[in-house]
């Protein structure tokens, strides 16, 4: 079918399909940046968080800076690369992930 002869709806709905594979396209390049930029985040901070654990150990700390210090690195290393996850996987996803983000960061300003 050459452009002469295709009718009016015929050129719409090509035109229509060619700019969802564009969209497509545009959308797996998205993910896969954002899926390599959570995994890389995630291999950063799951070496700290090991040298966090070696370092509060050598210094000795007790009750709740303790606790901090050797948890909170690691579960940085879990939920910060999961924010790119989530922010990559879908349409509407990202709101999700910036509400569960807000809601742990009033929990966390809250408890301490």
């Amino acid at each position: 079918m050459n452009r002469n002869t295709a009718t009016r709806g015929e050129r719409i709905r090509t035109a229509s399909r060619h700019r969802r594979e564009q969209e497509k396209e545009e959308l797996r390049q998205f993910q896969q940046a954002f899926f390599r930029a959570g995994h890389a985040h995630a291999g950063v901070l799951v070496i700290l968080s090991l040298l966090g654990l070696i370092l509060a150990d050598a210094a000795q700390m007790s009750g709740l800076l303790a606790f901090l210090a050797r948890n909170g690195i690691w579960a940085a290393a879990i939920l910060m690369p999961a924010g790119f996850f989530l922010s990559a996987a879908g349409k509407g996803m990202g709101v999700a992930s910036l509400a569960l983000g807000v809601v742990s960061l009033g929990i966390g300003l809250l408890t301490t």
